[in-house]
């Protein structure tokens, strides 16, 4: 297994996981005064932080996506220029009605699903891939380390606005 899986696997114990869940916590909790709030992006909070939670939910039907070669969530090159307001407006969608503690709740949720996923790939599988969101071809690899660069990016953008 390379250095980067083993890594990305160390977040299987759960202290790393903890780290991670605290990192979205700040996030949600201490970096804004509402969850209403808006960025440079005019996302709210809770559209940010449900657009992070939907990414990690999805990242385990890619998985299984891409370990049979077979693309993910793309659409026709001709509408590529449609993926990002697709993004927002689904994102903006999914956080209707939801509050800071039931997105937290889909976050372990959807953590936690990932987790159980990574126990089931095998050593041969994590080089496969397939074309993936859009953004070209990806591995199994790939997607296991998108969701903590997601939201790193995502928390990078929150500090910044504050």
């Amino acid at each position: 297994m390379s250095g980067q899986v083993t890594n990305y696997l160390t977040t299987k114990n759960s202290k790393s996981k903890r780290n991670q869940s605290l990192l979205f916590q700040e996030i949600l909790h201490t970096r804004v005064k509402s969850h209403l709030a808006r960025f440079p992006t005019n996302w709210t909070v809770c559209e940010l932080m449900s657009h992070i939670v939907d990414g990690l939910a999805h990242t385990p039907d890619a998985i299984d996506h891409v370990r049979r070669g077979k693309q993910f969530l793309n659409l026709p090159s001709f509408l590529n220029w449609l993926t990002a307001p697709i993004n927002c407006w689904l994102s903006k969608w999914n956080a209707r009605g939801q509050t800071r503690q039931t997105v937290l709740a889909r976050y372990d949720a959807a953590h936690q699903a990932l987790l159980n996923k990574l126990e089931r790939i095998r050593d041969d599988e994590w080089s496969r891939g397939a074309p993936c969101y859009g953004e070209g071809y990806k591995t199994v690899l790939d997607l296991c380390v998108l969701p903590n660069r997601h939201l790193q990016e995502h928390a990078a953008q929150v500090a910044r606005s504050q």
